[in-house]
């Protein structure tokens, strides 16, 4: 193919790109801007919370590691009424967490991973109830690896 011919494309192309860029420009010029109005909504409008799968990111009320075999503390205690937020750190092992009576059981877990559970308490539990928490894996539970939650 001649230069010439080629020199003449690469000028079509050229326009092409100024014309296509000239329109993209052009179209932003009629776009609505804000108004102070508009604004003054967007700044009344609640923040969103974004969603995370990740248990580090929940505010929790208890961190409680569970290793071999032990949970660390494996004393917590709440009120009547309360619900609270418990993040399970597996430090060592394979372990879960159960609260019979409360009908509470976490999934099985490994070592390195955490899960974020939630335990309600009845509010017409009385001063001074105390439910053991427990490992169900294995024979982990006679081996010692228990704990209490206590209602103030």
């Amino acid at each position: 193919m001649p230069n010439s011919h080629i020199s003449a494309i690469k000028i079509t192309m050229r326009k092409s790109l100024v014309i296509l860029a000239s329109a993209f420009m052009l179209s932003a010029c009629f776009h609505n801007p804000i108004t102070p109005q508009d604004s003054t909504l967007q700044s009344q409008q609640a923040p969103t919370i974004p969603f995370t799968d990740d248990p580090t990111a929940t505010p929790v009320d208890f961190d409680l590691d569970l290793q071999n075999f032990s949970f660390s503390p494996n004393v917590i205690q709440a009120s009547p009424g309360d619900t609270i937020i418990v993040r399970l750190n597996v430090t060592q092992g394979f372990h879960d967490f159960v609260i019979d009576e409360l009908e509470v059981k976490s999934s099985q877990i490994g070592q390195g991973s955490q899960e974020v559970i939630e335990i309600t308490i009845p509010a017409d539990t009385p001063s001074g109830t105390e439910y053991e928490f427990y490992c169900s894996i294995g024979n982990h539970h006679d081996l010692g690896m228990t704990g209490t939650l206590t209602v103030q």
